[in-house]
């Protein structure tokens, strides 16, 4: 929010009470399509593991390339494309 680059106090507060919202908000619609409460909690967090993992790999491997500094606003664009299509 700031361009500092990092991550104040403030802006994760803020980040995480958008994504337990959006959480929130997905068990809601699992428990109204009637799934399983334990299934449900147990792919989302293999698939939460999954991706956090694969992510942070894909990072490292990418964070010395020179060429991927022009890049650094596509994960912003993601979120906004994607909290889009949420709302369509």
């Amino acid at each position: 929010m700031d361009k500092s680059g990092s991550i104040s106090g403030w802006e994760a507060m803020w980040l995480g009470i958008a994504l337990s919202l959006d959480a929130f908000g997905a068990g809601l619609g699992a428990a109204l399509l009637g799934f399983s409460p334990l299934l449900t909690a147990v792919v989302i967090a293999l698939f939460s593991g999954t991706f956090l993992v694969v992510g942070m790999k894909t990072g490292l491997r990418f964070a010395s390339r020179t060429w991927m500094r022009r890049f650094t606003v596509l994960p912003a664009i993601l979120l906004i494309v994607m909290g889009i299509m949420k709302l369509l």
